[in-house]
């Protein structure tokens, strides 16, 4: 299924995206999502779930990679006053 260029060109206005896929599904084939996923700009991550069909990617395994991904964003973006933050035990803090 080709992927329409409104939706291409709309990934540049997306801040930061995962992406996540089963490698064996037939009804959104992993070529979508990789050619969706080189669209987008900023931080971004595509995940190909082995095995998994439609509806089976969501699996622990891959959460916990998903929040990962996110607080590695977030602890690397800037605070409102541009000034750089981590988190440390869930508490988020001034470098």
């Amino acid at each position: 299924m080709p992927v329409p260029t409104a939706s291409l060109k709309n990934g540049i206005y997306i801040a930061c995206s995962t992406r996540f896929n089963g490698e064996a599904d037939t009804d959104t084939p992993p070529s979508h999502s990789r050619r969706v996923f080189d669209a987008l700009a900023g931080p971004k991550r595509l995940i190909l779930v082995p095995s998994a069909h439609h509806d089976e990617s969501l699996r622990a395994e891959v959460w916990a990679q998903v929040d990962n991904w996110i607080d590695d964003i977030l602890a690397s973006a800037p605070d409102y006053d541009g000034q750089m933050t981590e988190r440390d035990g869930g508490q988020r803090r001034t470098r």
